[in-house]
């Protein structure tokens, strides 16, 4: 029989080995549910995450969906997430040139970052997506993200991207999406391009306008009105066997509205004028040119496409910096 004072001595040992258990246990479960709940946060979305069809997830967030190069995608993966509160949004997660993507849309009144991408971005950008206003940031061959609102239908997009990423990348898929959302309006809503006059446009975006070079022909005017940032002044008309484009806005500091997101050939900065300057082209393909006044706070964008050069640009951009 084992003496009581001994009995004692062994009980206490064991009692402290399941109270430190006991705490292990408890301090892993803390940790784990801190660390569950860092993620929700970092993500800034409500869950939980359906697994759908697209048409489904299409329903239940009364969204249209996204746009995929299908035939280069992999392993794709409809779902809609649905939480408490906030809108119901659409997501679709896939493998496209390296990279794991995913696409989020929902529905909102203006620009709205749910796209679960909260880094220290290298680049933070203006960027158009086709006609919307959009914004895209980026750490190349990391990650990135690019969206925009739709306020023709009332809808927010944010793309989202890790691995090989690009801006090009991104913007291909922004475009994809872009494309053809003034056609899919819903009633009564407005077009953001509006045809206009010369004149209607300049007073609609409160700039001057732009100077179409010598041989200029079938110019258009409009101006572009897309519930984000300045209202921009656009023409279009066919100039050296190229189709141009210029467009001018209110800005503070030189920005890319252009829509040509493109890996360029040859890119450097320049002087347009007085005014310091960007060139991008790809030879005899396309390209843009683009610089700001300070003195009027104004931005000019002039892009080609086909039959573009670094001299018919500087042509061009040197016709509206007189």
């Amino acid at each position: 029989m084992i003496p009581e004072r001994t009995q004692i001595k062994e009980e206490i040992p064991v009692k402290k080995m399941i109270a430190r258990a006991a705490g292990l246990i408890l301090l892993t479960l803390l940790f784990l549910t801190a660390a569950l709940a860092e993620q929700a946060g970092a993500a800034g979305l409500p869950s939980p995450v359906f697994e759908s069809t697209a048409e489904e997830a299409m329903k239940v967030s009364g969204t249209h969906g996204a746009n995929l190069f299908y035939d280069d995608s992999a392993d794709i993966r409809y779902s809609y997430i649905k939480g408490g509160e906030g809108p119901v949004i659409f997501q679709v997660k896939f493998v496209w040139e390296g990279s794991d993507c995913t696409i989020r849309v929902f529905k909102g009144a203006q620009m709205e970052d749910l796209s679960g991408m909260h880094y220290p971005w290298d680049k933070d950008i203006r960027v158009m997506a086709g006609v919307w206003q959009a914004r895209a940031m980026l750490s190349e061959d990391e990650a990135g993200v690019v969206m925009w609102y739709d306020a023709r239908n009332g809808l927010v997009y944010n793309i989202a991207m890790t691995g090989e990423v690009t801006l090009f990348k991104l913007m291909k898929l922004a475009m994809v999406n872009a494309e053809g959302e003034g056609e899919q309006g819903l009633t009564g809503l407005p077009n953001p391009v509006h045809e206009a006059t010369e004149e209607e446009a300049m007073k609609a975006s409160g700039t001057l306008g732009a100077k179409l070079p010598d041989g200029a022909e079938d110019p258009v005017y409009s101006y572009i009105d897309g519930h984000e940032g300045p209202v921009v002044f656009q023409v279009k008309f066919v100039w050296e066997g190229a189709e141009c484009t210029v467009r001018v806005f209110k800005g503070a500091q030189l920005a890319d509205l252009s829509g040509m997101y493109y890996p360029w050939e040859q890119e450097e900065e320049v002087m347009i004028g007085a005014h310091p300057g960007r060139v991008a082209c790809n030879e005899d393909v396309l390209g843009v040119v683009m610089w700001h006044d300070a003195e009027k706070g104004l931005v000019y964008n002039a892009s080609m496409s086909g039959n573009a050069t670094k001299d018919r640009l500087m042509s061009l951009a040197l016709a509206n910096a007189e």
